[in-house]
């Protein structure tokens, strides 16, 4: 064959036109979250089922416990409040652990590199 009668062929659609086509904006349709949009409203469960979630996990604490506790943390758990059973397991009483989730905070701030990147 003459190099005449080969013709090279152009590939349609460089990295320019991938570029291009990732960074315009995503059509009405498909956009998953637009401005004004309300946050904070997700929520995949009732709240009947967190409360059942919530109750569930008291007792397992309660009954089931936590095993291997090293023994600095078994000496802090105990002064605390929590007992140990003669299994050598920790178990938490409810209120014991209905009086810590008073006292933990209830907000949790993200910290990013600069601190004006932080999320609250």
């Amino acid at each position: 064959m003459v190099g005449s009668e080969l013709k090279q062929r152009r590939r349609a659609g460089g990295r320019s036109a991938r570029t291009a086509a990732r960074s315009r904006p995503l059509d009405a349709a498909v956009r998953p979250v637009w401005p004004g949009m309300p946050g904070g409203q997700y929520r995949p469960l009732k709240d009947e089922d967190v409360l059942r979630i919530h109750e569930a996990a008291l007792n397992a604490l309660e009954q089931v416990g936590m095993g291997s506790a090293p023994a600095s943390g078994r000496a802090y758990l105990t002064e605390a409040g929590a007992l140990e059973g003669d299994d050598g397991r920790i178990r938490f009483p409810r209120a014991l652990v209905e009086d810590m989730l008073a006292k933990a905070s209830k907000t949790v701030t993200l910290c990013g590199r600069d601190p004006q990147f932080d999320l609250d």
